[in-house]
């Protein structure tokens, strides 16, 4: 977390918001515009004398089980754009759930396989060094990074530097999410495999969903306690190596890498 400046009162903070990283919290705490856009295109704002460059990084592994658990949650108690691979998350789910013994950590394999391959989007799939480097250079336009993984420390930093006594304030719109909507015109067919979906199958009495306002779904509160474990424990084999691929650049930009030796029980192969 690089800070090659003195404590300074009067620096404007310019923030890149990489999705899926707890920047609203930063916002929320800094009052900072909000923007995704990567650093290249903002880059004269950047440069410009008086400002100080701050972003957010998260590990590449949990950052992914975030975008799938944000699919699943919602947002503001709908469906988070892009709407459509966050519907091919609801799907691989419910389909796992009948078919597998590790509903969740399959379902997210086959939605990762799916994002880096048939449906890519940069919003997605877009590395933290294309969001922070410089147009065709190494060069990282960024004066300071906090790092997901110890948040509270490296903001306290931020905060010092900058003069502020400044408390971070934890703001997540979507973690306290139950009931999703799903809009007609832009999930019809989901809904109704949904709709299916939610009734028990022969011979089995449980049910993926449980019963919600009407035009919305509800999972059962043992699905929302699965998608809180730790990432390390839904990852199989595949989806390791997909990511660890995938984000090779910013695991050896940024010294991340999947930090566990021990493989959970339903970490396994297929």
């Amino acid at each position: 977390s690089f800070l090659p400046i003195k404590r300074a009162r009067n620096l404007s903070v310019v923030f890149i918001h990489i999705p899926k990283t707890g920047g609203e919290s930063l916002e929320a705490s800094l009052t900072v515009e909000k923007s995704h856009a990567p650093a290249h295109v903002r880059k004269s704002q950047f440069l410009a004398p008086g400002t100080l460059s701050v972003t957010i990084l998260r590990n590449p592994f949990s950052r992914m089980f975030s975008w799938f658990r944000f699919c699943l949650h919602g947002y503001g108690g709908a469906l988070p754009f892009p709407k459509y691979h966050c519907l091919k998350a609801h799907e691989f789910l419910s389909e796992n759930y009948y078919e597998s013994e590790f509903p969740i950590a399959h379902a997210f394999e086959q939605w990762l396989d799916f994002v880096f391959t048939k449906g890519r989007n940069v919003w997605i799939t877009k590395t933290a060094t294309d969001y922070l480097a410089d147009t065709g250079q190494s060069m990282l336009l960024i004066d300071y990074y906090i790092r997901f993984e110890h948040y509270e420390d490296d903001f306290a930093l931020l905060s010092n530097v900058l003069g502020r006594d400044t408390r971070l304030k934890h703001n997540n719109t979507s973690a306290d999410q139950k009931h999703i909507k799903f809009h007609k015109d832009e999930a019809e067919s989901l809904s109704n495999f949904l709709r299916n979906k939610s009734l028990p199958l022969p011979g089995r009495n449980d049910s993926l969903f449980l019963q919600a306002p009407k035009g919305t779904f509800c999972y059962k509160s043992s699905i929302w306690k699965l998608l809180q474990v730790d990432y390390r424990k839904v990852y199989t084999l595949e989806a390791e190596q997909s990511v660890s691929s995938w984000f090779a650049v910013d695991m050896k930009t940024f010294n991340y890498s999947f930090e566990g030796a021990n493989i959970p029980s339903s970490r396994r192969k297929g």
